[in-house]
């Protein structure tokens, strides 16, 4: 296995990296030794990266995506060329683990790239550009939003770098409120987002009135270039006060004005309900791929196993 302090030295060769490519990212969702990467670098200087996790399961060995890293895939420094990326990629797909099965969702740098081994499917989030002015970004929100939800939440406290137990509170409230399995466990979340926490890569922010009860929180996470909706929830007792839109529309201007951020990416979701909101706030929808395949017949017959 190669060393994760090659890794991050090899990550120096990009203009840009992702936050969910940071070797102490991958560390805050994976347990310690359950990611590694192959890369490859020619001659001339061309090089790539891809970074990976990889499960067992019985005599199953699959790769996939951890709990909360939305993104993985493969990374270079000739993105402005496709032929070489391509070939790139061809060989750093050769240096991969022998497994059973194989599922990641790539960042948008792969969307023009076609995997030809795998399946692939086509996925998207949403989100907004921050170069421009605030008065546009807000003109550009659903009028709803801005005359009555926003407003209606006028009186709410907005917290900045509230405590960690409110991002889990009001995550673990939503998803038992929306009847969603959750996929994993407060000390799984506590643990990460104190580990981004520790390196200023994130920011929490609430919602209280003068009582200081809380009405919504949210994880604000980011890079050199994109702020990331990474974790959200509202209480589910005080959700018709426009709380939640208001956080949203406080995590915009702090992620412009405060962080510098070029992009705020809503992270993605299909849900339907979750979808309607990022469309309200003006985001645009930006595609990105999911890639597969099941080199063993075996594994695919197993339908039990979750990935």
């Amino acid at each position: 296995m190669p060393s994760k302090t090659k890794y991050k030295e090899y990550l120096n060769s990009f203009d840009y990296v992702p936050i969910y490519f940071e070797d102490w990212y991958l560390d805050a969702c994976i347990p310690p030794g359950k990611w590694s990467f192959v890369w490859v670098k020619e001659e001339d200087g061309a090089f790539g990266i891809w970074p990976y996790f990889i499960k067992k399961k019985s005599i199953f060995n699959y790769i996939t995506m951890p709990h909360l890293c939305k993104w993985m895939g493969p990374l270079t420094n000739v993105e402005s060329q496709p032929e070489r990326k391509l070939k790139l990629i061809k060989a750093l797909i050769a240096k991969m683990p022998e497994h059973h099965h194989f599922t990641q969702n790539l960042f948008y740098n792969n969307t023009a790239i076609e995997f030809e081994e795998y399946e692939q499917k086509q996925a998207y989030s949403y989100q907004l550009d921050l170069t421009r002015d605030i008065e546009l970004i807000f003109s550009k929100i659903n009028s709803d939003y801005r005359n009555n939800k926003i407003p209606k939440a006028k009186d709410l406290k907005l917290v900045i770098d509230a405590p960690i137990d409110d991002i889990i509170e009001m995550q673990m409230a939503s998803y038992t409120y929306a009847k969603f399995d959750i996929p994993f466990d407060e000390k799984y979340v506590r643990k990460h987002v104190k580990n981004i926490l520790k390196k200023k890569r994130g920011m929490i922010l609430s919602m209280r009135d003068d009582e200081d009860n809380l009405y919504a929180s949210m994880f604000l996470i980011w890079d050199s270039h994109r702020a990331y909706y990474h974790l959200a929830g509202m209480n589910p007792k005080l959700r018709k006060n426009g709380a939640s839109i208001r956080l949203i529309w406080e995590c915009i201007k702090y992620s412009k004005e405060v962080i510098g951020a070029s992009v705020f990416d809503f992270e993605g979701s299909m849900i339907p309900n979750l979808e309607r909101v990022r469309r309200n706030f003006g985001a645009e929808k930006i595609y990105y791929k999911n890639i597969s395949r099941t080199p063993s017949k075996l594994f695919g017959l197993m339908k039990m196993v979750k990935i």
